[in-house]
């Protein structure tokens, strides 16, 4: 049961949701057949009650090797079999964490040593950067699977049974973790939110809260989240719980690729982030959008907005509906491109190249832009700094609004960054040309 039912007058996406979970909870894993899932490049469905069978045999195997209680993880796109995985170790009492999959070797590094998994699931594009990130952590025992080959998929289940019925979920503390997800959090390096089964359950109503008709209010769900989103666990795990088919697609979504799911599949509901918004309005047409049930058109001047934060952190919405009174951040991440970045991650990677002596990033309307001392003029180059960057971070975490080399930083008098001070410099010396 959500906040909003306990503080307010319930949705009906809630109150439908308090009243299938006694029948999904006495019927077990079976209460997910029925509907299906589309891959969005080959065209292909898939019925719920095969993704079933296919995470029970997972599961089982899981519970077998001994990972009950565990931690593994994920770096997958999406695609059905991600979904059969996602399921499967949920089953099996196993604890995800759930990467982006646009991630580098620096950072899978990272969180192997954060979390310490005993199983890493990955796509094949994947698998050379997992490896190579283990090879740095010699100590780390961690079995790999390639989850994107049907095969491969199976031939890890071997010998497992797939019959749902004959599956028993293992009782649960509902405040115990479900699972992990990689959040900037407010300050440092990125770090890993943990997710309780009352978390996952109070998530699934909000994505519903305009619709009336339950089971199916929509026909058909375009999921473009990648999966480290708590949108992504939302939608995946509402859709079957209230029985709507996914469109799912492991190509990158890009606005080309989302223009022609758009034309061919039809969806009727999606998540879109502003920063993407961006880029798609202009390349498409009212035709594009015309088969989604429900947009925001036009504002009337009464409309209030609220600024929503913290569903990672808080497991549920965090909100302002008072005008002029926006929510105000205590920490220093940044929104970048729809991603929360921590500065702090950034300044420590270009801190490591030699001759650099302090530096520090800020968000702008273009990505991150670092402002940086050199021990000597001359030393470092913007290409050099650029390129260890590039080689270590995922793309929205890299310098897309450039690189400025200064004499000096603005400082508190206990020697902290000044930032609010920095994100004005920076503007200024990116409007002067001396930061690209």
């Amino acid at each position: 049961m959500s906040y909003s039912v306990v503080r307010a007058k319930p949705y009906a996406s809630q109150l439908y949701l308090d009243g299938i979970l006694d029948e999904v909870l006495q019927s077990g894993v079976t209460g997910a057949k029925g509907r299906e899932g589309i891959n969005g490049v080959t065209g292909e469905k898939i019925t719920n009650s095969q993704i079933l069978k296919q995470a029970i045999s997972i599961a089982h195997k899981l519970v077998s090797k001994g990972a009950r209680g565990r931690n593994v993880m994920f770096v997958m796109r999406n695609h059905q079999a991600m979904a059969a995985v996602y399921f499967a170790v949920l089953f099996a009492g196993t604890v995800p964490f759930i990467m982006d999959p646009n991630t580098t070797v620096f950072e899978i590094t990272h969180f192997l040593k954060l979390i310490e998994p005993c199983m890493v699931f990955c796509d094949e594009e994947h698998y050379s950067d997992v490896n190579k990130a283990l090879e740095s952590i010699p100590e780390m025992k961690t079995e790999v699977k390639m989850s994107d080959k049907e095969e491969l998929l199976k031939d890890f289940a071997n010998g497992h049974y797939e019959k749902p019925d004959e599956f028993q979920i293992p009782d649960i503390d509902v405040d115990a973790t479900v699972m992990m997800l990689p959040t900037s959090g407010s300050t440092g390096l990125p770090k890993a939110t943990l997710m309780t089964h009352r978390g996952l359950v109070i998530q699934l109503p909000i994505s519903w809260t305009y619709h009336s008709q339950f089971p199916t209010p929509t026909e058909c769900c375009m999921l473009l989240t990648t999966p480290q989103w708590v949108t992504f666990t939302m939608t995946v795990t509402s859709c079957v719980v209230y029985r709507v088919p996914v469109l799912m697609s492991r190509n990158k979504p890009t606005v080309e690729w989302v223009k022609e799911m758009l034309v061919t599949y039809r969806p009727t509901w999606t998540f879109f982030g502003p920063a993407f918004v961006k880029t798609l309005l202009p390349a498409i047409t009212e035709d594009h959008l015309s088969s989604l049930k429900l947009l925001l058109d036009k504002l009337p001047s009464s409309a209030i907005l609220g600024d929503v934060y913290g569903t990672t952190e808080t497991q549920g919405y965090i909100t302002t509906v008072v005008p002029g009174a926006p929510l105000k951040s205590t920490g220093q991440v940044v929104n970048i491109f729809d991603y929360m970045v921590s500065p702090e991650e950034v300044e420590l990677v270009i801190g490591s190249v030699p001759g650099v002596a302090e530096c520090v990033v800020c968000g702008t309307d273009t990505g991150p832009a670092a402002m940086v001392i050199v021990q000597h003029a001359g030393d470092v180059t913007r290409e050099q700094i650029h390129k260890t960057v590039n080689d270590t971070l995922s793309e929205h975490k890299q310098l897309h609004a450039g690189i400025a080399f200064v004499r000096a930083l603005p400082h508190t008098h206990s020697g902290k960054i000044k930032r609010e001070e920095c994100k004005k410099l920076v503007q200024e010396l990116i409007s002067a040309g001396e930061c690209y």
